[in-house]
């Protein structure tokens, strides 16, 4: 059984078999009929394939080379790619306000930061991980809650998050 949260509400389907048929199916489903455009939990069992549909296979970095993505969307990612081999993440926690500030968007800078920061989710380069408050001097938090973005293969593993890249994308 395929199950998808939306909004509270829980949309499932069976689909028969277990193999790359049945994937190739439920990600069709799924993609095409619940989360056109909307915001969705999925599990991290289904992630990996997710983010392959999502991503037609590629990486932040193989999509930037062949010219598929945006310099405003590469200023972002810049921000969490490493240039070690071995660990293709930095490790980095920034609030999406400093983000943005660090990033050069806003007054006088790069414009529509909501736009690629939602683009950047939709094709799953980006999740939020968590949200936090700011803090004072004194280190007491205040105000309004802010996301914390990272990429999902920084929070779950590379090698796991990529692992549905062989799989031929829907």
């Amino acid at each position: 059984m395929f199950r998808l949260i939306i909004g509270g509400r829980e949309f499932g389907r069976k689909i028969r078999g277990n193999g790359e048929r049945s994937l190739r199916q439920a990600m069709r489903w799924h993609t095409a009929s619940s989360l056109t455009r909307r915001p969705g939990f999925i599990s991290v069992e289904w992630l990996p394939y997710f983010i392959n549909s999502r991503r037609c296979g590629y990486d932040f970095d193989s999509r930037w080379e062949d010219g598929k993505a945006s310099y405003r969307e590469k200023k972002i990612m810049d921000f969490f790619l490493s240039d070690n081999e071995d660990e293709p993440f930095k490790d980095i926690y920034i609030l999406s306000t400093d983000l943005k500030k660090q990033a050069a968007f806003g007054n006088g800078g790069e414009k529509n930061y909501p736009g690629i920061i939602t683009q950047l989710q939709m094709e799953t380069y980006l999740v939020i991980s968590d949200f936090r408050r700011w803090t004072n001097k004194k280190g007491e938090e205040y105000g309004m809650a802010v996301s914390v973005m990272l990429p999902p293969e920084k929070l779950w593993g590379y090698d796991r998050m990529t692992a549905a890249y062989s799989k031929v994308a829907v």
